[in-house]
């Protein structure tokens, strides 16, 4: 008799030590009486909440209510408690200094051998770093189904040209924007923008400049004049809040290339070998609030020349060792791949970039126009 009973009493404190170490958990606990009363919480709890056991002890868990949830909902979890001994589900609660928190919460009734309840033990879990992630996720997606009904769907058709734009973003939505604004098959206007940064935040802004460039089209047929308008409706106190952006205009019945440049710059590889550089010509969109971006010099397209406009995330391209694609690289690609189509010169410069930087990080979105003068779509 004395060996049985000094076993189970072994048992028992184990059972203690394993109950002990499961309360000091990371989780919060309260364990309270048969009415609700608060017996005991554990330090996670203290952590989370704020209040010491001194303060929950003899109060009711109602001192987290948050005031998110209608009667209803309390009702609801405590009659399952009650009738099926548990319940979990996410709930808002409140902590002593007043700011709410989202927590994935068990509560389980605890009864003796007769069935009768004698004590509820609730578990919680902060999920306040989960629910925000889903929130982030979901901005993310809507940002991303924003930007994908901006960008281009079916490349323009001017007569005299083959035209062709792509972003290869770096996260799953891009701070780049490509667009073009066809007038019949005669005048095309072809943007390309970077706003600094890249991901959530940067891709809304080029919806926003996206739009105001759109707006301004319909009203201004000079480059320079639709993105000093633009910088005014673009300019913001916060200073990080920039875009450099190069807008053209092509006129295909001269074959003329208008552009103005705001901190961006392009390049037209000729048929003969030269490289014409269209300078920026203006401070970068949302700097300084009055700034004017002036046009720059006409020039005609010949046949087989190449208007190539990128955006930095090209260039500056790197891979592990340090070293970078460049501006070089870029064109040599483009002059190998000349007589092919716009889109295929692109998406040779993309599968370039990315063999080149193979192993390292895409750090910035990479977008690319390629404007063909006189050839075959």
């Amino acid at each position: 008799e004395l060996q049985r009973a000094n076993h189970e009493l072994l048992k028992t404190n184990a059972k203690l030590r394993l109950a002990s170490v499961s309360f000091h958990s990371y989780e919060s606990i309260i364990i309270t009486d048969e009415t609700g009363t608060i017996l005991r919480v554990n330090d996670s709890l203290t952590r989370l909440t704020g209040y010491s056991p001194e303060e929950a002890v003899g109060n009711t868990p109602r001192i987290l209510k948050s005031g998110k949830h209608g009667s209803e909902f309390y009702e609801q979890m405590w009659r399952t408690v009650r009738n099926q001994g548990y319940w979990e589900g996410d709930i808002w609660n409140k902590r002593k200094d007043g700011t709410i928190f989202p927590q994935r919460l068990s509560i389980r009734a605890v009864k003796d051998s007769s069935g009768a309840v004698t004590h509820f033990v609730g578990d919680g879990q902060d999920i306040s770093a989960q629910k925000h992630a889903s929130a982030v996720e979901s901005a993310i997606e809507i940002a991303r189904g924003i930007q994908r009904g901006l960008f281009p769907k079916t490349m323009p058709q001017v007569t005299g040209f083959a035209i062709a734009g792509a972003v290869d973003a770096a996260e799953r939505v891009s701070g780049d924007y490509v667009d073009f604004v066809a007038h019949d098959h005669d005048r095309l206007f072809a943007a390309v923008a970077d706003v600094c940064g890249h991901g959530l935040g940067p891709a809304l802004l080029t919806a926003e400049l996206h739009a105001y460039i759109r707006a301004l089209l319909d009203i201004h047929d000079g480059p320079a004049e639709v993105l000093t308008h633009a910088n005014r409706l673009f300019y913001r106190d916060d200073a990080m809040s920039f875009a450099t952006m190069f807008l053209l205009r092509l006129d295909a019945p001269t074959r003329t290339l208008r552009y103005a440049g705001a901190g961006h710059r392009a390049h037209v590889l000729r048929a003969d070998g030269r490289i014409d550089v269209l300078p920026s010509t203006g401070m970068p969109l949302g700097i300084v609030a009055a700034s004017t971006v002036n046009e720059g010099e006409p020039m005609e397209l010949e046949q087989g020349d190449v208007a190539v406009l990128a955006t930095d995330g090209i260039e500056e391209a790197s891979r592990e060792d340090g070293a970078t694609w460049s501006r070089q690289r870029l064109f040599d690609v483009v002059r190998s791949n000349r007589h092919a189509p716009a889109r295929d010169i692109i998406q040779a410069v993309f599968r370039e970039v990315s063999t080149f930087a193979k192993g390292g990080s895409q750090l910035d979105d990479r977008t690319l126009i390629i404007a063909k003068a006189n050839a075959a779509a």
